[in-house]
């Protein structure tokens, strides 16, 4: 029972202003406008991501093409620089040049496949429009 006079104590005050229906509907399209162009700006943005993402993508494996060639091509240049040079380290890198060559054309195209993939993957996620 005392919960019921306490209900009605608090709702007895509670007048709420409502607003004309004009200025409702004017809000609610202005609404619904700036919704659709957050949708737009989505879309625009899904496009050119998706684009960047193909570039790079080919200059990936543009790249790793040009480096993995190149390393089979390296060994006999720096041939001359083996017996010159008396580091570990880099007696180590010269003889295994074509191995690092590979391991960087591969970096190249791995980094842009993974990067393609995040940017495919970010637009299945999103919400249909």
């Amino acid at each position: 029972m005392n919960e019921d006079k306490f209900l009605k104590d608090l709702l007895v005050d509670y007048h709420p202003h409502l607003s004309d229906d004009n200025a409702f509907m004017q809000r609610l399209q202005r609404q619904m406008e700036l919704i659709e162009e957050v949708k737009a700006y989505q879309r625009a943005e899904s496009r050119k991501n998706k684009l960047m993402s193909l570039k790079l993508l080919a200059v990936g494996v543009v790249l790793g093409c040009i480096v993995t060639l190149a390393s089979f091509t390296l060994p006999t240049i720096f041939d001359r620089y083996i017996n010159g040079t008396e580091s570990e380290i880099i007696l180590t890198l010269l003889h295994n040049v074509q191995y690092v060559g590979l391991a960087i054309g591969a970096a190249f195209v791995t980094l842009s496949l993974l990067y393609t993939t995040r940017i495919v993957n970010l637009k299945q996620q999103e919400p249909p429009h």
